[in-house]
C-alpha cells in the first residue's frame, strides 16, 4: 500500500466518520433545541420543513455563532448572543464537522482519482 493509498483511506474514514457524527449531532439538536431557536429567529413565519431542510439551517446558525458580524447583518445577533454555551458548541461543532468532513472526503476522492494508479 502506497502512502497516497494510506492517506486516501485515512481521509475517507475520518471524513465519513465526521459526516455521520455531524448527522447524529444534527438529529439530537433538531429534537432538543431547534424549534425554540427557529421561533425566535423567524417569529410567526416559522414553518417546519422537515429535518433534512432544517439541518441546512444549522450550518447557517453555526456560521452566525462563529461570525457575529454576519449575524448582525442578518439582524439575529442578539438572539445568538443569548444562546447558552451548550447550544453554541453544538452549532459550532456541526459547522466545523460538516466543512471538515466535506474537505476530507473530497481530498480522498482527489487522491484516488489523480494519484493512485489502478
Amino acid at each position: 500500500m502506497t502512502s497516497f493509498e494510506s492517506l486516501s483511506l485515512l481521509f475517507g474514514i475520518v471524513g465519513i466518520t465526521l459526516a455521520f457524527t455531524s448527522i447524529f449531532n444534527a438529529i439530537y439538536f433538531y429534537f432538543r433545541y431547534h424549534k425554540n431557536i427557529a421561533l425566535q429567529i423567524e417569529d410567526e413565519s416559522y414553518t417546519n420543513g422537515g429535518m433534512l431542510f432544517e439541518m441546512t439551517k444549522f450550518m447557517m446558525y453555526g456560521h452566525y455563532c462563529l461570525f457575529p458580524a454576519r449575524a448582525k447583518r442578518a439582524g439575529v445577533e442578539e438572539i445568538f448572543n443569548r444562546l447558552s454555551k451548550t447550544i453554541r458548541y453544538h452549532l459550532i461543532f456541526h459547522w466545523f464537522s460538516v466543512v471538515t468532513s466535506a474537505v476530507l472526503i473530497a481530498l480522498s476522492a482527489i487522491l484516488v482519482e489523480f494519484f493512485i494508479e489502478n
